[in-house]
């Protein structure tokens, strides 16, 4: 039987779908971010509304992130990091899925092709279970 390896099967399942791997990062950091900022623009309407300054919307002033002056502006901001974060939760997702079902069914193809390829000895020593 021919040599395979968890580390093995790993590194050309990723080396093959790199991309997919890297887009499931991104959004992955995308829809945490944009969850982050949910409550901060929460809290920025009602700075707004009550005329009270909060700690994180005089935190992000000094960062230099702008946010609006306006309460309609920050409900339209907070609607386009909502979507944002509906979008990137579903990519990260589907993702994720996406390689794992691509991973679970490359091993399987890899497992069968060993079995197919191993001599009948190797049956006649263990079971077909213990092989796999």
């Amino acid at each position: 039987m021919t040599g395979i390896t968890q580390r093995s099967l790993l590194k050309d399942f990723f080396l093959g779908q790199w991309c997919v791997a890297v887009g499931l990062v991104v959004a992955t950091l995308v829809a945490h971010v944009s969850l982050i900022f949910i409550p901060i623009l929460i809290g920025r309407y009602y700075d707004l509304a009550f005329g009270a300054a909060t700690f994180r919307a005089r935190l992000l002033e000094r960062l230099g992130v702008a946010l609006p002056d306006t309460p309609n502006g920050v409900i339209a901001l907070g609607g386009v990091v909502i979507l944002t974060h509906a979008v990137f939760v579903f990519a990260e997702r589907f993702g994720a899925r996406y390689l794992g079902e691509t991973m679970a069914r490359q091993i399987r193809e890899s497992l069968f092709a060993a079995l197919i390829e191993a001599p009948l000895g190797v049956f006649d020593r263990k079971s077909v279970g213990k092989l796999l």
